[in-house]
């Protein structure tokens, strides 16, 4: 609050009080299932959003989670359709719905006036990604593609290592994603495959802390899970990516890891290497007669990223409410799309493939 003090008449002052209570951003939630429970967490818990609706097909879910939004001022609906109707109630939307559907319903909601964070992939076509952001840009909104590895404390002391030139120049970095447990068959049939689903987000967090765009890409991919097999799709997969400057990386990618979610990255250099770990629930080392233990890796993404999750939306909300600048920018996203199309070519050819940066 602030005071302001008038002046009538020269012996008198008097008080007035002005409320300068900070801005909330009003929002809605569309899809609470893999991804949308874990966001739902974080937007309940942020000091600057006020969740009016969640909205998901399943009514009585939507109701059930909205009557415990603390506030009391969220509200269920059952499609996007019924919140575009309300769209003059909200300032931005969280999408976290079907992979394919995802770029429909941005481009709807950028068209009535709605800041938008959607999560990865914003589309699997280029041109796609470009007329999102390009709406976006023409109405003035905010629209944040959700690589939450970028928020990472971990990977972004990495990057801000290595961009400061304390490690020197980069000859060599590895990134290894693998899930646990298996994503469901629901969930891979509208993923869009291991490489713009699971792999796109190497492919972001390498180009970023090599600070570089591949021009050259190869891609070996191999599936042990009959169920993803019949998709067509890989569950293993082994990418390569050579730089402008020479240095190399290699991206390694698994539907399944038995011991726990599984995400490390390693950058070797002239003047030395660095590595970000798995993470676990505790860092105790139990040392015995029998040898030494350590607890599994986090169970799985909802646990290892809490914090990035966390970061992310914090971002998304400062961006809106406060015009701080994104650092997931149109051009990484297409890009980011672009060496995944170039990976897919090259998984199916069995060939190198020169990666054309088309405008």
């Amino acid at each position: 609050r602030t005071y302001h003090l008038q002046s009538p008449h020269p012996n008198i002052l008097k008080c007035t009080m002005a409320s300068t209570a900070p801005k909330r951003l009003r929002m809605a939630l569309i899809g609470v299932g893999r991804i949308g429970s874990v966001h739902l967490v974080s937007i309940k818990h942020h000091d600057r959003i006020s969740l009016r609706f969640i909205v998901d097909e399943d009514v009585a879910r939507a109701s059930e989670l909205a009557a415990a939004v603390p506030s009391g001022q969220c509200a269920p609906l059952p499609t996007t359709a019924a919140l575009l109707e309300r769209a003059g109630e909200i300032d931005a939307a969280v999408v976290c719905t079907p992979t394919l559907t995802h770029f429909g319903i941005v481009m709807e909601l950028l068209n009535a006036g709605v800041h938008v964070f959607v999560e990865k992939p914003l589309s699997l076509k280029v041109a796609e990604i470009d007329a999102a952001y390009n709406l976006a840009k023409e109405k003035s909104l905010t629209l944040l593609t959700g690589y939450q590895r970028r928020f990472d404390p971990n990977f972004g002391a990495v990057a801000h290592a290595v961009h400061s030139g304390k490690v020197g120049k980069v000859h060599l970095m590895r990134s290894t994603s693998r899930d646990n447990p298996v994503p469901s068959v629901h969930f891979l049939k509208t993923s869009g495959g291991i490489l713009h689903d699971c792999g796109s987000h190497d492919i972001h967090l390498v180009r970023w802390v090599v600070g570089e765009d591949p021009t050259e890409v190869s891609c070996f991919g191999s599936c042990f899970n009959e169920d993803i097999a019949a998709l067509d799709d890989s569950d293993t997969i082994v990418m390569s990516l050579r730089f402008p400057s020479g240095a190399l990386a290699s991206i390694d990618l698994s539907r399944h890891a038995c011991y726990g979610y599984d995400q490390r990255i390693e950058v070797h250099a002239t003047d030395g290497m660095l590595q970000a770990e798995n993470q676990r629930p505790t860092t105790i080392v139990h040392s015995s007669a029998s040898g030494r233990s350590v607890d599994a890796n986090d169970f799985s993404f909802p646990q290892r990223y809490r914090v990035a999750y966390e970061t992310e939306l914090r971002h998304f909300a400062d961006s809106v409410l406060d015009a701080t600048p994104l650092n997931v920018s149109h051009q990484d996203v297409r890009t980011v799309a672009i060496i995944a199309d170039a990976a897919t070519e090259a998984l199916k050819t069995r060939k190198p493939v020169q990666i054309q940066y088309r405008a």
